[in-house]
């Protein structure tokens, strides 16, 4: 009976990972679709893969860790679907939104876009770790990593974008590819054996 759950389960989080990749995977085929020379569509399509590859594993880490304390807590299996799948499918459309918009040119909406996908993760990975202690269970380290690693660069994104948007002197495709690829090579550097599953205890 034990196997036929532990079965059961992982076939819940192979189609979620499915699901999840066709959405994602659609977005990135319009940057493809409607490639062009200039500089802001290959910081966008840069950017674009970077956080292909970051939040491709959403379901694997976040969603099934989460999951896997839920075994005997039906209302939190319930929550589960309600709040978290839906959160998880709405993190390929805005990143599908975020790929569509390069492929039009619009590049300020892209990245208006990429930031508030980080807004969006940071709330939550916060819901996750209340719940985790909730639970008392030990919160994994990646995802306070993840959470600030987001929250300040959403931050920082957000104290430019209102307060200094029009003195600083280079483009604004310049410094918002930046503070973006900051975000996305913090990510990597801290959390690159988390995602080739070489430091499962964080």
């Amino acid at each position: 009976m034990k196997n036929e759950k532990q079965e059961g389960f992982n076939k819940f989080i192979y189609i979620m990972e499915i699901a999840y990749a066709v959405f994602m995977s659609w977005g990135y085929a319009n940057i493809a679709l409607g490639w062009k020379t200039n500089y802001e569509y290959c910081f966008c399509s840069i950017i674009a893969t970077y956080v292909l590859i970051r939040f491709f594993f959403a379901p694997a880490h976040n969603l099934r860790t989460l999951a896997i304390e839920l075994r005997d807590r039906p209302f939190w299996q319930r929550v589960l679907f309600i709040v978290d799948i839906p959160v998880l499918m709405l993190h390929s459309f805005i990143f599908y939104m975020m790929c569509d918009s390069t492929s039009k040119g619009r590049y300020e909406q892209f990245y208006i876009l990429f930031f508030f996908l980080l807004s969006i993760n940071v709330i939550w990975l916060l819901t996750i770790q209340i719940r985790m202690i909730m639970f008392k269970k030990p919160t994994l380290s990646k995802f306070s990593t993840w959470t600030t690693n987001n929250a300040l660069h959403y931050l920082l994104f957000g104290y430019l974008w209102v307060l200094c948007r029009n003195v600083i002197l280079i483009s604004p495709f310049v410094w918002l590819f930046l503070i973006a690829l900051s975000n996305c090579l913090v990510d990597f550097i801290i959390t690159a054996p988390v995602y080739l599953g070489f430091n499962k205890k964080s």
